[in-house]
């Protein structure tokens, strides 16, 4: 098995499992380290197939949110970017 099916595997085993954000993240960060030696994809491309999330908030109205690593800057609600299209 090569090092990049290897990777999308575990991303994706860990994105359906039921563990928490935080710990997903701490795995996401440890098998990176441990697997994707080979530099084809950044850490926050993993974080974002393992569907782990970072907590925002949106730039206009002040709510928390939940934004995917891999999610670009303009569909982001906590950027002036998103709010200036």
């Amino acid at each position: 098995m090569t090092v990049r099916k290897e990777t999308a595997k575990l991303a994706m085993t860990l994105k359906i499992s039921d563990i928490d954000n935080d710990a997903k993240v701490k795995v996401a960060t440890d098998l990176f380290t441990a697997v994707v030696e080979d530099k084809r994809c950044t850490l926050e491309q993993f974080l974002g197939l393992c569907g782990c999330y970072r907590v925002k908030r949106n730039l206009m109205g002040g709510a928390e949110i939940h934004v995917e690593y891999n999610t670009p800057i303009y569909c982001d609600p906590s950027s002036e970017t998103y709010w200036s299209m």
